[in-house]
């Protein structure tokens, strides 16, 4: 069974996830994202799947892997050297 996701509720859904994580939760932020919730099992649903893909094992050592190789400095690119003759 297919559903529509709203993609403004999937990008909350995610920042929330993501949010909760944070050790300075603060009761002000819990009474908003219950509020967000409130009636709206749909949310919950994507709230739970964004969790779900934050702790999964495989996207974060994709993450930390795509962090290092962004970190990691590169040589400038430069066109081959034509071979001589």
């Amino acid at each position: 069974m297919s559903r529509t996701i709203k993609p403004k509720d999937d990008r909350e859904a995610a920042l929330w996830a993501d949010a909760r994580r944070d050790r300075d939760w603060s009761p002000q932020q819990k009474a908003a994202l219950e509020q967000w919730l409130e009636g709206r099992p749909d949310r919950a649903d994507l709230l739970r799947r964004h969790e779900a893909l934050i702790d999964d094992a495989a996207v974060i050592w994709a993450t930390q892997r795509v962090a290092r190789a962004q970190s990691t400095p590169r040589r400038p690119w430069s066109w081959p050297r034509a071979a001589s003759a």
